[in-house]
C-alpha cells in the first residue's frame, strides 16, 4: 500500500476476537495485540487506519444468551466492546464507524436468512427458525441504539482527545424505486408489506439503468455517486464524507490467465467514471 502511494486503509475488528464471551467473559489480549500490530504498522507506514467496529458478525456467546440483535440487552454489549476499542487503540485511530452495513444484517440476517443467524420465515427463505414480517425491525431497532450507545460513550469520553465526525458510504450501484401502493407491481424485491411495497428494479422503458456487471445487483452508473454524495450533503448538513466501500463487480474465475486478469479494462472504466463524477461534484 505504502509503494502505491495508499495513506489510508478501512478494515474492520472482530468483536468475537476481542470478547469472545462478549462482556461475560474476559478480554482476548492476544486480540488486542493483534490490532494494535496492525494499527501501529499503518501508522509507521503512513497509513492512517479507518476502523468499523463491527462488520456483521457477534460473539456466538450473545446469539446463545440472548438472542443476539433480537434482545434489547445486545445494546449493552455493544457499548460495553465500543468502549474497550476506544480506549485500547483510540490513542492513534482518529476515523471511528459503528457498523457496517447494518441493513444487510437484517435483511440477509432476519429476513431472507442468507446470513447468520439465518432466520426468515414464509416466502422469504427457508430457515427453521424465525419471522421476516417481524424481526428485522427488532434487529435494526436494537442495532440503531447500540450506535447510539458507543456514540455517546465515544463522545462523553473520548472526542475531545481523540474525535472526528464523518458519513461513511457504501456506493456501487442504483437502482429505480417504484411505488407499489397505488400501482400494481410485480413480484420482486420491496414489494411486502414490511418492505414498503415499493419495487426495487434496474429496468426502466425496457432499458437497463446501467451497463451490468458479472455481479447480478451490480450495474456501472456512475451518476449515483453524484447523487448519493449530493443527498446526503444537503440532508446531514454538509458533514465530512468518505466513500468507505466502491468497486467493481466481479466473480471469481479459477481458470482465468494472469493476462487475462491483468487487462482489467472494464474495472479501470468503471472507476474512472465514479471518480470523474464524485471530482465534478466536489468541485
Amino acid at each position: 500500500m505504502e509503494n502505491i502511494g495508499v495513506n489510508s486503509y478501512r478494515f474492520s475488528i472482530s468483536w468475537a476476537r476481542i470478547l469472545p464471551k462478549g462482556r461475560f467473559g474476559k478480554v482476548n489480549k492476544a486480540g488486542i495485540k493483534h490490532y494494535n500490530d496492525v494499527i501501529n504498522a499503518l501508522l509507521h507506514k503512513g497509513i492512517q487506519p479507518f476502523v468499523t467496529l463491527t462488520h456483521y458478525d457477534i460473539p456466538q456467546e450473545l446469539e446463545d444468551r440472548y438472542g443476539g440483535w433480537l434482545s434489547p440487552k445486545v445494546q449493552e454489549d455493544f457499548r460495553y466492546y465500543a468502549d474497550l476499542c476506544f480506549k485500547y487503540f483510540g490513542d492513534r485511530v482518529k476515523n471511528w464507524a459503528t457498523f457496517n452495513e447494518p441493513n444487510v444484517v437484517v435483511i440477509h440476517g432476519y429476513r431472507s436468512g442468507l446470513f447468520p443467524p439465518s432466520r426468515c420465515s414464509g416466502s422469504f427463505g427457508n430457515c427453521s427458525n424465525g419471522d421476516s414480517e417481524r424481526e428485522p425491525f427488532i434487529a435494526a431497532h436494537n442495532i440503531i441504539l447500540s450506535h447510539v450507545a458507543a456514540n455517546d460513550i465515544y463522545r462523553t469520553k473520548y472526542q475531545k482527545n481523540q474525535g472526528l465526525d464523518f458519513i461513511g458510504i457504501n456506493h456501487y450501484t442504483s437502482l429505480y424505486v417504484k411505488d407499489c401502493i397505488f400501482s400494481a407491481c410485480e413480484r420482486g424485491p420491496g414489494v411486502s408489506r414490511t418492505e414498503g411495497y415499493a419495487l426495487m428494479t434496474a429496468m426502466k422503458d425496457g432499458n437497463l439503468i446501467g451497463e451490468p456487471t458479472e455481479v447480478d445487483w451490480l450495474y456501472v452508473y456512475p451518476q449515483g455517486m453524484a447523487k448519493i454524495v449530493t443527498y446526503i450533503k444537503d440532508r446531514y448538513n454538509n458533514t465530512p464524507m468518505f466513500i468507505t466501500e466502491n468497486g467493481f463487480g466481479e466473480m471469481d474465475s479459477p481458470n482465468s490467465t494472469v493476462e487475462v486478469s491483468l487487462n482489467d479494462v472494464k474495472r479501470v472504466q468503471y472507476m474512472s467514471y465514479y471518480l470523474d463524477f464524485l471530482a465534478t461534484t466536489i468541485s
